[in-house]
């Protein structure tokens, strides 16, 4: 039972850095396509530059420093997810194993 519980609580922290990945990979392009849209708008991008379609490699928009963090912080997660992911099942499953039984 307690390791079942150990697993299930491992899970839910693995999935909740995925949302916060996601959620910083979402918010990010929403940013990025907005301040494109204004360029857009302002007329400093040519008319027939499709903004929703747009690859967002290297388009030069400033972000804000929090913003730059925690794409980077995402990034470092997805980069060191094969450690990661089996730290968190084995470092769980190694507390469940150190607590005593009830």
């Amino acid at each position: 039972m307690r390791y079942g519980i150990a697993v299930a609580l491992a899970i839910l922290l693995i999935g909740a850095v995925v949302y916060y990945v996601r959620r910083v990979q979402w918010s990010t392009e929403q940013q990025i396509r907005k301040a494109l849209r204004e360029a857009k708008d302002a007329g400093e991008l040519p008319p027939d530059v499709d903004v929703e379609r747009m690859d967002l490699v290297d388009v030069g928009i400033p972000l804000s420093n929090l913003d730059m963090r925690q794409v980077q912080l995402a990034h470092l997660l997805v980069a060191l997810r094969f450690f990661l992911i089996p730290t968190v099942i084995i470092l769980s499953l190694a507390v469940a194993r150190l607590l005593p039984r009830r």
